[in-house]
């Protein structure tokens, strides 16, 4: 699954799993703003963990949105969060 910004907003993403949970992904919105404010048009950015919550039984994902390409061990960091 991707995570698709639409024009130039990001917002909540809700997914429902297939054991009935809901995990809810967001972008923290001061690293957004702050490495888009850095970026020039041929850099890269990604989604780090920032940190994990459960509220009103909705797992709450929040990533920051850095500079530099997307890594394996960033997204392994994200999968192993949502997994336990």
């Amino acid at each position: 699954m991707y995570y698709i910004k639409s024009g130039d907003t990001f917002t909540d993403y809700l997914i429902r799993l297939s054991n009935g949970k809901q995990l809810a992904i967001a972008i923290d919105s001061e690293t957004l703003n702050e490495t888009r404010a850095n970026l020039k048009p041929q850099d890269k950015a990604g989604y780090k963990l920032k940190y994990i919550e459960e509220a009103d039984g909705i797992l709450k994902l929040v990533l920051e949105y850095v500079k530099g390409a997307q890594t394996k061990q960033r997204l392994d960091e994200i999968t192993r969060g949502v997994a336990k």
